[in-house]
């Protein structure tokens, strides 16, 4: 689980969804969306298409934020993020998925140039 300040509310879903700010992995499309919060808030949409079962798009919905967790401290403030789930996702492993959500940081510019400690 992501700590409460970096959960994106359901509320800023559609809002994020609708931001024209879009990257593409293999694995799972990126919605980035300015905020006036202080840190950057992360949501996840796996949708049933991808996976019929509620246990295998929890599980996918897992993978991403123990993906992203590692990043969390880097990455800079006043950002909304909206991962959005491919069919190839599905079959994909922690450590598959790991250096995408990098690159898709990094290719957002999201991240801070000095880790923070």
């Amino acid at each position: 689980m992501l700590p409460r300040p970096n959960r994106l509310p359901g509320y800023r879903t559609s809002q994020v969804l609708s931001s024209k700010t879009t990257l593409h992995s293999p694995f799972f499309g990126l919605k980035v969306s300015p905020s006036d919060q202080p840190l950057t808030r992360i949501g996840f949409i796996i949708s049933s298409k991808i996976a019929k079962r509620a246990v295998d798009r929890n599980r996918l919905k897992r993978l991403l934020r123990k993906a992203i967790r590692p990043h969390l401290q880097n990455l800079k403030p006043k950002h909304d993020l909206l991962f959005l789930a491919k069919h190839p996702l599905k079959t994909k492993t922690l450590d598959q998925i790991k250096p995408h959500i990098l690159t898709a940081l990094k290719k957002a510019k999201l991240l801070n140039e000095k880790p923070s400690s």
